[in-house]
């Protein structure tokens, strides 16, 4: 009896360790995660800036081109 306690009790600590493993690497692919989804909307952000900026060189150059023709 006690010798199978002691097995149980052996098996349920590698269970637990193995968990808190499998855990650990969840936590470490969730930073990452986030980490990424933080990067990707400063990327949007950067492509939106570059956007505007370009939509308004365009305006400039139109503008200036009219006055040329004019």
């Amino acid at each position: 009896m006690d010798m199978e306690c002691a097995l149980l009790d052996g098996e349920q600590k590698s269970e637990t360790t193995e968990l808190m493993k499998e855990k650990e690497i969840l936590d470490h692919l969730n930073r990452k995660i986030a980490e990424l989804e933080k990067n990707i909307v400063g990327e949007k952000t950067k492509v939106k800036e570059n956007y505007i900026s370009m939509q308004f060189l365009w305006a400039k150059w139109w503008s200036q081109l009219i006055e040329f023709k004019c």
